[in-house]
């Protein structure tokens, strides 16, 4: 997949294999959710197959970073760039019959 793909309101799904999580704090003002193969071990980390991403569109942080965000279990979240690579467009029913 490649980010010039997205439009608000696409969904997004986890590639097999790999973990989701909420690296925030909760005082961030940027709050990030994060994609590893490495961290099903972590309490707060949860296994990415089933997980569906609606994407919700882009903004510019404080800073001047481009932020893209996405909804996640009912919050708002930016993405890391690193982690677009683990992330396939849902765009069939056998993908959606496949996640419920």
């Amino acid at each position: 997949m490649k980010v010039s793909w997205l439009y608000p309101g696409i969904g997004l799904k986890i590639k097999k294999g790999f973990y989701i999580g909420d690296t925030s704090k909760q005082s961030a003002r940027v709050k990030f959710v994060s994609i590893s193969r490495d961290m099903g071990w972590w309490s707060d980390f949860y296994p990415g197959e089933g997980e569906v991403l609606v994407y919700v569109g882009e903004k510019r942080s404080e800073s001047g970073r481009l932020l893209r965000e996405v909804l996640w279990r009912g919050n708002c979240r930016c993405v890391r760039p690193h982690d677009w690579r683990y992330l396939d467009v849902l765009n069939d029913e056998e993908d959606i019959d496949n996640l419920l």
